[in-house]
């Protein structure tokens, strides 16, 4: 399975208010109710309570379940009172630049994180948001300049001061400066050592940019570990293990490779129209235990992702099937495969490849299951 390059992840990570846990949206609706009936009640009876903080707090749940027009007005409704503290101003500029970034508008975003800065010079989560919107918009010298401040002032080595050389990890990689990327996103994970996306960022890094699977093994046993320890999604879990099983087959270390799909396949959704990634499993590990020449689990796993099967990936386990009776001198039963695979999906050239080839008795160019796995 190929994995997906990480290139937005950092948004999920990063654009955070101070404190802020993502919930579910019953639960965010919840608290828009009671801060909704706190400001009514006190208006009601001429109380003083803290509206900055109450305007910024619902404006921050509705942000999440994306009512951003009474977000926004929330946030209006503090910058336009008087005499309101910097800190509460510079949060509903801030609360204003995520919204313009969910649009992508990143000239506003920038410019309501210049206000958020001038009235609250320490607020160093605007400086690394607004790095990420330069970043955006390509200019990655001052993106650079943004997170550098934001890291070099931010005197608290925690959690958050993570999140900045993660955003800076992002940027080189922009710019190519691929030892500085990992160098930053080690720096991350040694302030934030529970944070598993850290290792997936880090892991990709070496993937991509050096090559080095053995790092990103490394890194990917780390991020199963914690997944586990933090009760993560089965999809998660899943998701992990197929990738370090991946690369135990580029490193053909195929019995390691086979114990990692096992693990996928016990964590993979099962129920139809959402078993694709089950039937990939099956698929990979059939072809790891034909490559061991342990036949009859080979078949029995491609016979297992047969019966799951829709048309997008029936083709493959046709292909798959061509492949080990071939393997075994059964000519007829391997052509018979590669027709349905042909019949099944128009598409698939290597089951065009591989009939013409048989026909034309040039077995020198059949692919083998070490090159269809490469190319999964």
């Amino acid at each position: 399975m190929m994995k997906i390059k990480v290139i937005t992840i950092l948004s999920l990570i990063i654009f955070l208010f101070h404190n802020y846990a993502l919930a579910s949206i019953n639960n965010h609706k919840d608290k828009i109710q009671e801060i909704s009936n706190v400001i009514k009640t006190a208006k009601l009876n001429n109380e003083n309570v803290d509206y900055p903080r109450l305007y910024i707090e619902r404006g921050k749940y509705y942000s999440q379940i994306d009512e951003y027009d009474n977000a926004m007005m929330d946030f209006n409704r503090v910058i336009q009172m008087n005499n309101v503290p910097g800190y509460w101003i510079g949060m509903a500029y801030y609360g204003r630049a995520y919204i313009y970034d969910k649009f992508l508008e990143y000239d506003k975003v920038i410019s309501n994180l210049n206000e958020a800065i001038k009235v609250n010079p320490k607020f160093y989560d605007a400086y690394a948001q607004r790095a990420i919107a330069y970043k955006n918009k390509k200019d990655y010298k001052r993106a650079l300049s943004d997170i550098s401040i934001a890291i070099n002032e931010s005197k608290s080595k925690t959690v958050e001061t993570a999140r900045y050389y993660a955003v800076r990890a992002g940027i080189y990689e922009k710019i190519k400066e691929y030892d500085k990327e990992i160098a930053d996103y080690t720096v991350a994970i040694k302030l934030d050592p529970e944070n598993d996306a850290y290792y997936l960022l880090r892991g990709s890094a070496y993937y991509w940019h050096k090559k080095d699977y053995i790092s990103d093994i490394e890194d990917t046993t780390k991020r199963i570990e914690l997944l586990k320890k933090n009760n993560s999604t089965r999809y998660n879990i899943e998701q992990a293990y197929s990738w370090r099983a991946s690369l135990y087959t580029k490193l053909k270390r195929y019995d390691m490779a086979v114990s990692d799909y096992s693990q996928a396949i016990q964590y993979a959704d099962k129920t139809p129209n959402n078993n694709i990634f089950l039937i990939l499993h099956l698929l990979h590990r059939g072809c790891l235990y034909a490559i061991l020449n342990e036949n009859k689990k080979a078949i029995e796993d491609f016979d297992e992702a047969e019966k799951h099967s829709d048309k997008i990936t029936l083709g493959r386990v046709y292909f798959a099937k061509a492949l080990y009776f071939y393997n075994l001198g059964e000519n007829e039963i391997t052509i018979n495969y590669l027709r349905k695979s042909m019949m099944t999906d128009k598409s698939f050239d290597k089951a065009k490849d591989m009939y013409n080839n048989i026909m034309e008795n040039n077995p020198s160019c059949i692919i083998t299951f070490e090159n269809f796995l490469s190319e999964f």
